[in-house]
């Protein structure tokens, strides 16, 4: 009967379930060594492909203790000091065991395509050194193995379970081991957003801002030093997706990504009179009221210094300087908040649709908010619709107006 798999997602300080290398050594009397094993209570196995000793306890033992024991159990078979360096049962080794399936990372779908194909277990550098040890107590215990699990043959009785650790103590080298161990073995290409995805399925952060500093960290440690700002904004976005967790949605029509923050189901090209707002989801009131209190407003491009008077960008939000802020972040020119008309955001629609009227909608791009015009113009004809859509309202309404 084979072990039971149990997992415990807690740190692993005390566990009862250890893994450590096999110590270069001879074991004269091996009989003696699984006899001590037994009368102590413990469950010794092999990892044939390792060369790892697996020792179970019915209850957790910390891993100084585990040490201290497995080390008298293998004097009794004439080993005598070896170190042995102990690390609790975790999610690296019951991969590469094949204990447990490797899974893919969870990567927004604009990352492309991936083919996820198992190529089958890989054992990582560190493993197969150690394939040059310990042959001679693997070779006579494959002959007195009672059971195997997998590839562990369990040299004295079967524990009833084993337990794989979630949160255990790990280096940084070993989990970047982990991590690339991983990517070959899902044959994936190991970029920094694919590495982003495998350190956010090997760490247990709770905090994004905190793994996006031990990520950083990591990836120095990985491959140099990492010029995070010289990143393409794209690679940069990613990276922060997938640390947020944030999922990719797609226009309806055309398949473009769309704004994580927007709301709408289409693209600004595909459904224009739903993607007016940057930012915001656009008002399904029909009734012109100042309720929501966005405030309308007017930004221009800054060229070398130089204001561009032929273009305007003409919109909505809740804070039309973040927005700017926002915008100019990942564009080389500046862009100014020429004027902000304070609680009239909701003008916005009506605006853009008096000036495309007149055919001055930018055609230049798929954006909808920019309009050929100088700044003087754009704030008379805004007033033009601030007072047309007063003397088509009701008395009653324009006193919510104005």
């Amino acid at each position: 009967m084979l072990p039971e798999i149990r997992f415990n997602s807690g740190n692993a300080c005390d566990a009862t379930t250890w893994v450590c290398k096999v110590p270069g050594c001879n074991l004269q009397y091996l009989g003696e060594t699984l006899d001590e094993a037994t009368k102590r209570g413990m469950h010794i196995g092999l990892h044939t492909d390792s060369k790892s000793i697996l020792v179970h306890f019915e209850l957790p033992r910390s891993s100084q203790g585990s040490q201290r024991m497995l080390a008298t159990v293998l004097s009794k078979g004439g080993a005598v000091n070896n170190p042995i360096s102990m690390e609790s049962l975790d999610h690296y080794h019951a991969e590469v065991w094949g204990l447990i399936a490797v899974k893919a990372p969870q990567m927004p779908a604009r990352f492309g395509a991936v083919e996820h194909e198992k190529l089958g277990g890989k054992s990582s550098e560190e493993l197969a050194e150690m394939r040059e040890m310990g042959d001679d107590l693997f070779a006579r215990a494959r002959k007195q193995a009672p059971t195997t699990s997998g590839q562990i043959l369990w040299i004295t009785a079967t524990p009833a379970f084993i337990t794989v650790y979630g949160k255990p103590h790990m280096s940084t080298a070993r989990r970047i081991e982990w991590i690339k161990w991983k990517a070959g073995t899902l044959n994936m290409e190991l970029t920094l957003p694919v590495f982003m995805a495998m350190f956010k399925q090997v760490t247990f952060y709770e905090s994004s801002n905190v793994r996006m500093q031990k990520f950083k960290a990591t990836a120095e440690v990985w491959q140099g030093k990492l010029d995070w700002k010289g990143l393409e904004a794209d690679e940069r976005n990613l990276i922060w997706d997938i640390n947020e967790g944030r999922d990719d949605r797609h226009c309806r029509t055309c398949q473009e990504v769309l704004n994580p923050e927007s709301k709408s189901e289409y693209c600004k090209s595909c459904n224009p009179e739903k993607g007016t707002r940057d930012d915001l989801e656009e008002d399904e009131d029909e009734d012109v009221t100042t309720e929501d209190h966005d405030d309308l407003y007017v930004m221009q491009y800054v060229f070398g210094g130089v204001l561009d008077d032929t273009v305007v960008k003409i919109g909505r939000s809740a804070c039309p300087e973040n927005r700017r802020k926002a915008m100019e972040a990942s564009q080389n020119f500046r862009i100014q908040l020429s004027s902000t008309f304070k609680g009239h955001g909701h003008f916005e629609k009506a605006v853009h649709a008096h000036l495309a009227a007149l055919g001055l909608k930018a055609a230049d791009g798929p954006g909808v908010e920019w309009f050929r015009m100088s700044f003087a113009d754009a704030v008379r004809e805004i007033g033009v619709v601030f007072c047309k859509t007063c003397d088509d309202q009701p008395l009653e309404k324009r006193r919510k107006i104005n």
